[in-house]
């Protein structure tokens, strides 16, 4: 690996933190939606929806606190500004929690989805292999972040740790999206509504796979990059991934009023197309 670069790697610092504090902005947004629209939903969810709130909360205060470390108490120190701050470990950990907690709630909801005992013991045993290995990942990456107190020791170190946790992470996220879709379509109805949400479910899943996979495989790559050069660019995407984690979980339960209203809305339209024709 080439000795640290400090040219770039802090903008891309304060870009990644200003992305992920747009995110943290959307994620009140769709709390605050979730809370107005859906008083009538369990407390275990109601409980869920404000622990991924608090998890992203927690995490835009280890960032903030990055901001200021780099960016004020360092400004004016070289030697300094290498140092890694103590709260990236932080980050870390909050970052693999909304990960975790979002990839468990859908594999969840998956495994109540199946019906038969053999399919679930078909599903849970690959979907268990794929979060375990995540925890294991996770668990390792921040790991080397207290191990390390230098920037340019926790890139090198970081390298294993994190591509095995990337792969993991695209690897369950299309589990996930591949199961679900499997679980919807086998879903049998004589309801042209019902099937017709099933399908813009689906779609909304397909969506929410697709952005998360193509996201990881990014950051993948811009991690292998930031080992070989002594970059830090990797953290444009690496600051908001938690709170783009969040965000795809509440916006599917937040999604099931427009799917309601959509459907009511070309109901509403379907006799004026009649007389047209």
């Amino acid at each position: 690996m080439a000795s640290f670069s400090i040219a770039g790697s802090l903008g891309s610092l304060f870009v990644g933190i200003l992305l992920s504090n747009l995110l943290y902005g959307i994620t009140c947004a769709q709390t605050l939606y979730y809370f107005y629209h859906y008083r009538d939903d369990r407390w275990i969810l109601k409980t869920w929806v404000a622990y991924i709130w608090l998890l992203d909360t927690a995490k835009l205060m280890t960032e903030a606190h990055q901001l200021w470390f780099y960016f004020v108490v360092r400004h004016d120190n070289l030697f300094g500004l290498l140092q890694l701050d103590s709260f990236v470990g932080g980050e870390q950990i909050l970052e693999g929690l909304l990960q975790l907690t979002v990839q468990w709630y859908f594999l969840h909801k998956i495994y109540r989805l199946l019906r038969t005992t053999r399919s679930r013991l078909f599903f849970a045993i690959p979907a268990a292999a794929f979060f375990v290995l995540s925890i294991a990942s996770t668990i390792w990456t921040v790991y080397n972040c207290f191990a390390h107190p230098d920037i340019g020791g926790t890139l090198t170190s970081e390298l294993d740790a994190a591509v095995l946790l990337l792969v993991a992470s695209v690897v369950t996220d299309v589990y996930i999206t591949f199961a679900l879709c499997y679980c919807l379509q086998r879903t049998t109805t004589a309801f042209d509504r019902t099937k017709h949400i099933m399908s813009r479910l689906v779609t909304y899943l397909v969506n929410r796979g697709a952005l998360l996979c193509v996201t990881t495989l990014v950051l993948l790559i811009m991690y292998c990059l930031d080992a070989r050069n002594g970059t830090y660019y990797s953290e444009i995407l690496q600051a908001p991934t938690g709170s783009l984690y969040a965000n795809s979980l509440l916006a599917m339960l937040n999604v099931r009023n427009h799917l309601g209203r959509a459907e009511v809305n070309e109901s509403a339209l379907l006799p004026l197309r009649l007389r047209r024709s």
